[in-house]
């Protein structure tokens, strides 16, 4: 269920609008090369000569010389304290090698200097969105997005965010436009199918899963995603049949084979739930799943249990926490199926991810 992130805009840098036609020519045609000795020539003709400077940076940076670039991008701040593309450079360098709070402040820096820089505004989002400020991306995306209102990647950015405070409402609105818009786009074709789970229209959910499926037959998480909406609506042959096809995509994925041991949960399919949950992960492989345990684990609605614990590690699985605790905490659910063992280990989960460690402890 992890999806792409996006189009991520992870540039080195953007050189000085003098520097010779030449030399953007010969990085772009990824002739380095050539281009580090016109890069080179230029600085001794003039050691300071920024767009020089600025180009070799961007040249390392694309090369995975890190080190190296981000000397050049000081030895540019150096000149210019205030260049934005010694700070955008330093910027790209810092996500590259996944310093990522580093990363932002610099953008923040672009932005005190360039307030409407496109390319800092996405990277701030898209950073702010790795750090879970999810607020700030927001904020970030819906700048750009008031220059750019057609800009489907500040749109996307703004649904992760809306998705991952639980905001669905939002979430959808986003999602829905983006995929009337362009419709290839396969993650936000596969949010919209969970946000669709997660707002209990499994109809509109399973009908997306098939469209993205339609997009990609390898892509397992639909074909989950579509098993699970099957089983909350009681279609349970096509929810085995939706779920053995991901295995025949992937047979030794975990997800697969625990979502399918849920799925027989569900239809009191105790045998070949246990061969199921058998290779669904250390966990679970670990554990005694005769009858007793069943019992044990699930409680007394089975079914109930079973459904939801699928739903829940659907949403775990895409990075979602807050959305699964609102599942496995909803006071409508009968108390008995809340405080079954399972149940409580994914609530666990849910809390470690929010970094609510006590809470967590506690289930």
């Amino acid at each position: 269920f992890q999806a792409e992130d996006g189009i991520r805009d992870v540039l080195g840098g953007l050189v000085g609008s003098e520097m010779c036609i030449r030399d953007r020519v010969y990085t772009a045609k990824q002739e380095f090369d050539k281009a580090h000795d016109a890069f080179s020539t230029a600085l001794e003709k003039q050691p300071d000569y920024l767009p020089a400077i600025l180009g070799l940076g961007n040249l390392y940076g694309i090369q995975k010389e890190y080190f190296k670039a981000m000397e050049q991008y000081h030895q540019a701040l150096e000149i210019q304290e205030n260049s934005p593309e010694a700070h955008t450079g330093l910027a790209g360098v810092y996500r590259m090698v996944g310093r990522n709070a580093q990363a932002l402040e610099e953008f923040k820096t672009v932005l005190e200097l360039q307030p409407k820089s496109p390319v800092a505004l996405f990277n701030a989002a898209d950073v702010s969105l790795q750090l879970r400020k999810y607020d700030d991306t927001i904020e970030y995306a819906s700048i750009l997005l008031v220059d750019d209102p057609q800009n489907i990647n500040a749109r996307y950015l703004l649904s992760q965010a809306y998705s991952a405070q639980g905001d669905s409402g939002n979430a959808l609105m986003e999602l829905e436009d983006i995929v009337r818009q362009q419709k290839e786009i396969q993650p936000a074709v596969l949010d919209l199918g969970l946000v669709y789970l997660l707002e209990e229209d499994f109809e509109q959910a399973q009908a997306q899963f098939d469209d993205l499926i339609q997009l990609n037959n390898k892509q397992t998480a639909a074909m989950l995603g579509a098993a699970i909406a099957a089983q909350n609506l009681g279609k349970d042959p096509e929810a085995v049949q939706y779920a053995e096809q991901a295995l025949t995509v992937q047979p030794e994925n975990p997800m697969s084979q625990f979502v399918l041991g849920n799925i027989y949960i569900s239809q009191n399919n105790y045998e070949q739930a246990r061969e199921m949950f058998q290779k669904a992960g250390p966990f679970y492989e670990d554990l005694p799943f005769d009858d007793a345990a069943i019992a044990k684990y699930y409680g007394d609605e089975p079914e109930s249990a079973a459904i939801m614990l699928n739903l829940a590690t659907s949403f775990l699985a895409r990075g979602w926490p807050h959305s699964a605790l609102e599942l496995l905490t909803d006071l409508s659910i009968p108390k008995a199926v809340r405080e079954e063992a399972l149940i409580r280990y994914a609530t666990a989960r849910a809390y470690t991810m929010q970094q609510e460690y006590d809470k967590a402890i506690q289930e």
